[in-house]
């Protein structure tokens, strides 16, 4: 027996299904507190599903950290959408981001400012964020493997800086700080 052709119901069925999911989505970042009409509309531009391993895109939509390989994750949209409400883009800003990660910040920093540099410490994530952006068409973002810590001077200066990452050494870790 084999299956029957899809109809038309089938694919309004799953348009219907994904502007509900784009929705709900609106309304939980919305929750969050999130104002910015350019912020809401970049999140919902930029496809989430494209930055997260396939097995994850199924929870693309929801608002929860996902893990990216490294020991790394793509954070959570609605920290994202806090984050670009907070440093107030513009399209003339020049905007250093430190932690790549996949390219899903830099995508959405893309959309708000003028140009972003991205910096990732793991080749690999550096890499694969660099091919996501280009085909994506992005050509105002560019992701660097290196250092956050030891910026090149012929970088240049930024308006913006957004620093992703998190110190899970422990308390330890900022021992040579404390004096």
């Amino acid at each position: 027996m084999t299956a029957a052709p899809p109809t038309l119901f089938d694919f309004l069925g799953e348009e219907v299904s994904n502007a509900e999911e784009r929705a709900a989505f609106h309304m939980r970042l919305r929750a969050r507190g999130i104002q910015d009409l350019a912020v809401l509309r970049t999140l919902e531009l930029v496809p989430r599903a494209l930055f997260v391993p396939h097995r994850y895109a199924d929870l693309a939509q929801k608002d929860v950290a996902l893990p990216i390989g490294c020991g790394q994750t793509v954070s959570e949209p609605g920290l994202v959408a806090q984050m670009m409400e907070a440093l107030e883009l513009a399209k003339h800003h020049r905007v250093l981001e430190v932690g790549a990660g996949t390219g899903y910040t830099a995508a959405i920093l893309a959309q708000l400012a003028g140009e972003v540099i991205s910096l990732e410490r793991f080749q690999s994530l550096a890499t694969e964020a660099r091919s996501r952006l280009g085909q994506m068409g992005i050509d105002n973002a560019g992701v660097v493997w290196g250092d956050g810590l030891a910026i090149p001077p012929e970088v240049g200066a930024f308006d913006r800086i957004l620093v992703e990452g998190r110190l899970d050494d422990g308390p330890e870790a900022f021992a040579p700080l404390r004096e």
